[in-house]
C-alpha cells in the first residue's frame, strides 16, 4: 500500500513539476546601458505622464521583480511587469514582460514633452528574452518623427 502511494506521488510530481516550473517568467540578462542613456527606477523616477500613458495603453503594470502572472495561471491578477526604463533626452524606452497564454516582452518608446505635460507613443515592438536589449536600443535611437506600432 505504501509503495502505491509513493508511486502515485512520484507520477504526480513528474506530471506537475514541469508545469509548475514553466509558470515562472523567463530570465532576461541585464542590458548594457547605451551611451548617453540613463536607466531609472520606473515607479519612482519616470515622469508621471509617461506612467499614466503606458498604464492607459496596457493596464496595470507591477514593478520590476514583483510577482506577476507569467502564464495563464492567475495568481496575482496582474500579467505585466516592468523590466527596465531608459531615458535619453525626451525619449523614454520601457521594456516589460507580458504573461498570459503566450509570454512576451513588449518594449515601448515614448517621447515626453519638455514640460512633462504630454507623452506620445513613438513605437511598440514585441521582443523575446534574447532580443529585449537590442529592441530597446533600436527604439531608443528611432528619430522623433518616425512612428509605428
Amino acid at each position: 500500500m505504501l509503495s502505491r502511494i509513493f508511486l502515485v506521488i512520484a507520477s504526480f510530481s513528474m506530471i506537475c513539476l514541469p508545469s509548475i516550473q514553466s509558470a515562472r517568467a523567463d530570465t532576461i540578462r541585464p542590458c548594457l546601458l547605451p551611451a548617453g542613456a540613463t536607466e531609472v527606477p520606473y515607479e519612482t523616477d519616470a515622469p508621471a505622464i509617461l506612467r499614466t500613458a503606458l498604464a492607459q495603453s496596457v493596464g496595470d503594470i507591477v514593478p520590476a521583480g514583483a510577482p506577476f502572472d507569467a502564464t495563464d495561471v492567475v495568481m496575482t491578477g496582474r500579467n505585466r511587469r516592468i523590466l527596465f526604463a531608459w531615458n535619453r533626452g525626451n525619449r523614454w524606452v520601457v521594456a516589460t514582460e507580458q504573461g498570459g497564454r503566450g509570454y512576451s516582452d513588449p518594449v515601448f518608446a515614448y517621447d515626453v514633452g519638455l514640460d512633462g505635460s504630454m507623452a506620445t507613443m513613438v513605437a511598440q515592438r514585441s521582443a523575446f528574452p534574447s532580443t529585449v536589449c537590442a529592441t530597446a536600443l533600436a527604439l531608443l535611437t528611432l528619430p522623433p518623427q518616425q512612428s509605428g506600432h
